[in-house]
């Protein structure tokens, strides 16, 4: 069977770490989600500004989190994600790291 990547680009905000939980949206319908690792993104040509959430796969990361450990808040960067997980990262500019404020 192959493999559908999808590739996105934009601006790493964060990446943290989800527990488990659940909540009911206003029609009624329960939405529960599993614990993991969230990257945070604002996805490149996004008009209304608003940040994309990405579960890292388990299998993944570590890789991720070593790839991003230096990085500064804003980094352009490129993910790739598979069967709906981000499974790899690459950083194309992390201009604001070198900002000291």
């Amino acid at each position: 069977m192959k493999k559908n990547t999808m590739f996105y680009k934009g601006l790493l905000t964060s990446i943290k770490e989800r527990e488990a939980g659940s909540m009911f949206t206003p029609e009624g319908r329960e939405v529960k989600w599993e614990a993991g690792m969230i990257l945070f993104m604002l996805p490149e040509g996004m008009e209304r500004g608003s940040i994309a959430k990405y579960t890292i796969h388990p299998k993944c990361v570590k890789d991720i989190l070593s790839k991003t450990a230096d990085v500064g808040w804003g980094t352009f960067c490129q993910i790739a994600i598979d069967d709906g997980m981000v499974t790899d990262i690459d950083v194309i500019s992390d201009s604001f790291s070198s900002i000291d404020i």
